[in-house]
């Protein structure tokens, strides 16, 4: 038999009726007194955050596409998590509604870089300038009719639903965890 000196487990099992403060985790007891560090929450800020990252997201991914020429939809996704990411990252201990803030940053962040890209391969295939290309479509098609053409490609409903999911997702998994990291 083992000397119960040297037993481990005999060691980290605490007596009947001990407060829970005191079991030990990893073998070191806990002091009452000690308070876990209180998280901070900035809402706004987190929200501000996710605008920018929705912008920055959008003008990456139509300058990706009008380099190589291909509509890249899974950047949508990409986009989302960016934007839940920044949300969580900037605004801290996340809640349902910068949750939700961050889900409709994505998805529009999403439709403006579908737009933006429409855009650019418009100006690439008419040897046009983006800002050229801009305009003509402000000024001659108009951008109700130009963003209703935009969400008229089915498969592109799917990236603007996997946008805003990545967002919520990133955003509610990490308050789950403990908040801000």
């Amino acid at each position: 038999m083992s000397d119960p000196i040297d037993d481990p487990t005999d060691a980290a099992v605490p007596e009947y009726g001990a407060p829970e403060s005191t079991i030990p985790e990893y073998g070191a007891p806990v002091p009452e007194d000690v308070v876990a560090p209180a998280v901070r929450s900035d809402p706004l800020r987190g929200i501000l955050a996710g605008l920018a990252a929705a912008v920055v997201g959008a003008v990456v991914w139509t300058l990706v596409g009008y380099v190589t020429g291909y509509e890249i939809g899974i950047a949508a996704t990409f986009l989302g998590f960016f934007v839940g990411f920044a949300v969580h990252k900037v605004g801290g201990q996340a809640s349902t509604g910068t949750a939700v803030a961050a889900t409709l940053i994505a998805v529009v962040g999403s439709i403006i870089g579908f737009l933006m890209l429409d855009i650019a391969v418009f100006a690439k295939d008419e040897g046009l300038s983006f800002f050229d290309a801009y305009t003509f479509v402000g000024s001659t098609i108009g951008w109700p009719e130009a963003l209703k053409s935009t969400l008229g490609v089915a498969i592109r409903w799917l990236f603007l639903a996997l946008a805003g999911w990545g967002a919520f997702r990133i955003v509610t998994q990490q308050s789950l965890r403990g908040g801000s990291r």
